[in-house]
Parts: C-alpha cells; structure tokens; sequence
C-alpha cells in the first residue's frame, strides 16, 4: 500500500514497485492523479489497485486495507503559522502512518508476513524554511519502526527525493 501515490515521492515509489514485481495498492485523495499512476502501472504490465482514501482518516485507512486483504499549502514562518495548517499537516502525514501501520499489523497474521515501507521526504533530514510542519511530521519516520512490536513483521524506512532511479 502506497500512500499519496497520486503524485510525488508516492506515484514514483509505486511505479517502482510495480516495475519490480510488486502487486501495489494505490492510496490517495483525489481520483484522477491515481487512475494516471494507475494507467503508468499498468502499461508496464504492473498489478495495481486504486482506493481514493483520505489517510488522515482512521476508519477510511482501515476500509482500505480491509478492502485489499499530497501535502502542498502555503509557506509560513512558524510564529505565523495558522493552527488548522498544523493540524492538517500532522493528520495527513503522521497521523495516517500510525492509522496505516496499525491496521496494516492486525492484518499480517491473515497473509503470513509482509514488508511494510515507510518513505518521508528527504526534508526529514534537512528541514525547509517556512516548511517546519511538513519537516516536523516526517522525522518521526526513523524512529516509529523501532516501536513495531516483536512479529514476523519487517518495517523498512528512509528518505528519498522524487524521482525515483533504479
């Protein structure tokens, strides 16, 4: 399962996966950048499966994954900061990888092991001015795999600009 798979780092990731053999759910909110990866995929003879989902939203996350079984804004220095920009922030990109890892987990036991893939923005590492949002919500990255309970369950994560190359 590839979030944000619309666009970016997670239309790249997917193609990538696909290109490698991976059978890949694609995730995202808006319909019409999905159904793009998806017709990339498939053209490279790729196995996909589209759900237009908001990942900040814990039951539509755990639909997903029952049903398998893109942070832009405006720029603010951070005393400028608008409330809602944080929250929608977190939600999206953190609070969807928590949703995301947690029904995934109670899933694995169904289908006899899986990898799950963590990727941030390379920014985790670097930061961006007026970007502290974004930047505060993919660090946790590195760390949140080290809470994964003992399972046959292999977490991988990382950063990785868009782009993908082999």
């Amino acid at each position: 399962m590839v979030t944000g798979a619309g666009t970016g780092i997670g239309a790249d990731t997917a193609f990538l996966l696909a290109e490698r053999g991976a059978k890949v759910v694609i995730v995202g909110r808006r319909e019409a950048p999905l159904h793009e990866v998806e017709q990339r995929i498939v053209a490279a003879s790729g196995e996909v499966l589209v759900a237009v989902a908001d990942v900040s939203d814990i039951a539509q996350v755990e639909k997903v994954v029952e049903n398998t079984l893109e942070v832009s804004g405006e720029n603010f220095d951070l005393p400028d900061l608008p409330k809602g920009v944080w929250d929608e922030t977190i939600a999206i990109n953190l609070s969807s990888i928590f949703y995301c890892m947690k029904a995934q987990i109670r899933a694995i036991d169904q289908v006899g092991g899986v990898e799950i893939m963590n990727v941030s923005s390379v920014l985790a590492d670097r930061g961006l001015v007026w970007r502290a949002p974004y930047t505060a919500t993919n660090t946790p990255f590195e760390v949140l795999p080290e809470q994964l309970p003992p399972t046959g369950l292999h977490e991988t994560s990382g950063s990785m600009n868009s782009n993908l190359e082999s």
